[in-house]
């Protein structure tokens, strides 16, 4: 199968368009990852993941008992928790 020139061209334009959805969203070339925690939908620390640095721990308690979120360097938080 020979490909014309036309359907080259569509190609090319096909091409382009898959790049056109970063006109709309943006290219965001330093993106940042954050941890959000939050207990029935409400927003209770957000923590930037790639800029934090050292070792963070906090204590959340709820009704139904506690979670401890430790933060160590540029890793994912991990959580422990305890029934009340």
């Amino acid at each position: 199968m020979k490909l014309s020139k036309r359907d080259f061209l569509l190609l090319l334009v096909l091409l382009a368009a898959s790049f056109l959805p970063l006109l709309f969203f943006g290219w965001n070339g330093n993106p940042v990852t954050r941890a959000v925690v939050s207990i029935d939908g409400e927003e209770v620390r957000t923590i930037a993941l790639t800029t934090h640095e050292g070792r963070e721990s906090f204590t959340i308690e709820t009704a139904d008992g506690w979670n401890t979120v430790t933060v160590d360097g540029h890793t994912k938080p991990t959580a422990t928790t305890r029934s009340a």
